[in-house]
């Protein structure tokens, strides 16, 4: 669907752009050489791969707050103190695409760039360059302004609401349970998460830490890249899990921070234990190319029930399994002869080839499950077009509202009011005549015992967490052709 390719291609570019940034940074407070290196960690981490691969606001607030870092990283570290003004737009970016939560994850890196710079200044003549950082301020200001205004006066005070208290006030204190993801008592979320999220590089999270621990304790010294690294990453984790309401796409955007940290570490020495570690992925690696590329051979054999998608998927031999094929080839002979090659190059390459293959054909198989998107179609072909106009949403999540717009390029219009809902079923509303109901435990619950029919309903999705759709309008209409119904009838009415 063209809609799909282009939301697919932004979020694709975020990413780039994130690498880009992230390659500017590092270049910036480290090296050439550490830069190029931290772009080739960042790229197959796996949070990265990830989150970069769904269609999500999360990779534009990713890429906001690295241009930010390498913005303000340039006011800091190379003197060039008008940057101030370009790292108060993209934070004003990185607000338009996630909310508060954006300019506080710049403010923490900025603070990590203040401090090692006004710790130098120590006997030389305070100079905070006041004046940039005030019009970095009214660069960040106006639109972030502009935008809020257009909100409260245009959404209205109930849209405002939830957004402004709700979504952020509501999900740090756990009060916005609707929202979902409330994870009380969970202080070390985030740090597990980070364990699945650099791989294969956690080793060189660790041990940087370590060595940054024991070179402060024995010679009280730290360099001011190592306090930057160290005072974003610690303290934007510390932050995310202040609050109630935890997911593992929040680490996202501190994700190019762990990448410089490896970065730096991989340029010196590295433990025998971190090698054995490194080895076992290749070997991981090894054994999901070669699962990947023969699966036709040995799918049959398994006694473990799956689904029947994606076991007709995995049944039938494609070119995406000669893709897997010569990844398996590749990694052997990088394996073997790669021993001149530097461990983190071998390493990223490994994990690149091994990112590639499990598209090629496991993710591809998970797809052959879900079918979101041919569900969804199927059940927006039979609401007649001259009737799509008429038809609301029912408290639809954004997961929900996504899909009818990323697969059929319909934005259908939402109400939350009950009495409004009763009000389109009866007939009586002077905009919708039906309406779209979706993730309820009961229709005639919700509807208590007032008169409706469903004109037609479809579930989409993985068998585990099927989404169930049905079109909702009151038994008066009678009009609707019977040829868009489902199977041909209606198929409940009460």
């Amino acid at each position: 669907h063209p809609e799909a390719t282009h939301l697919s291609g932004l979020a694709a570019a975020w990413g780039l752009g994130t690498l880009l940034m992230t390659f500017l940074l590092a270049k910036r407070v480290m090296d050439r050489r550490k830069a190029v290196l931290a772009v080739l960690i960042l790229a197959t981490m796996t949070g990265f791969i990830l989150n970069m691969h769904w269609v999500r606001v999360d990779a534009a607030l990713v890429f906001a707050v690295s241009a930010a870092a390498w913005s303000f990283s340039e006011a800091y570290f190379g003197g060039k103190r008008w940057f101030c003004l370009l790292g108060g737009l993209f934070t004003a970016t990185a607000f338009l695409a996630k909310g508060i939560i954006g300019p506080i994850l710049v403010a923490l890196l900025w603070l990590g760039l203040a401090i090692p710079w006004l710790m130098n200044q120590r006997g030389k003549k305070l100079d905070l360059f006041i004046g940039q950082h005030l019009l970095a301020v009214v660069v960040f200001a106006i639109p972030v302004g502009a935008w809020m205004l257009m909100l409260r006066f245009c959404g209205g005070p109930e849209l405002w609401h939830e957004w402004f208290y709700d979504n952020h006030f509501g999900r740090l204190t756990g009060t916005a349970t609707v929202l979902g993801h409330m994870r009380a008592g969970h202080p070390f979320y985030y740090v597990e998460t980070l364990l699945f999220y650099a791989l294969p590089w956690v080793p060189a999270v660790i041990i940087w830490f370590f060595r940054i621990a024991r070179n402060l304790v024995k010679t009280r010294h730290i360099a001011a890249a190592e306090i930057f690294l160290a005072v974003w990453s610690i303290l934007s984790i510390l932050v995310l899990s202040a609050s109630v309401t935890k997911r593992d796409i929040y680490l996202a955007p501190i994700l190019p921070a762990f990448a410089l940290i490896c970065a730096d570490m991989l340029t010196s020495e590295i433990p025998r234990w971190a090698r054995y570690f490194f080895n076992f992925w290749f070997g991981l690696a090894l054994l999901i190319l070669a699962a990947s590329a023969t699966a036709p051979l040995w799918i049959g054999l398994l006694t473990v029930p799956m689904p029947e998608n994606t076991t007709a998927f995995l049944h039938s031999f494609t070119i995406r399994n000669l893709v897997a094929g010569a990844g398996l080839i590749a990694v052997i002979a990088i394996v073997i002869r790669g021993q001149n090659m530097e461990i983190s190059v071998r390493l990223a390459s490994i994990t690149a080839i091994l990112f590639i293959a499990f598209f090629a054909v496991g993710g591809k198989a998970i797809d052959a499950e879900k079918k979101l998107g041919d569900g969804t179609r199927a059940f927006v072909s039979r609401i007649p077009a001259e009737r799509r106009p008429k038809a609301a949403g029912w408290s639809f999540c954004e997961t929900s509202r996504a899909m009818f717009y990323y697969y059929c390029d319909w934005t259908v219009p939402l109400i939350g009011d009950k009495k409004r809902l009763y009000r389109i079923v009866g007939g009586k509303d002077s905009e919708f005549d039906s309406v779209i109901v979706t993730r309820e435990d009961s229709i005639s619950a919700l509807f208590s015992n007032r008169s409706y029919r469903i004109i037609t309903e479809e579930y989409v999705g993985a068998a585990r967490h099927k989404r169930d759709f049905h079109w909702v309008e009151g038994p008066g209409r009678r009009e609707t052709d019977s040829t868009n119904m489902k199977d041909g009838e209606i198929r409940s009415e009460k």
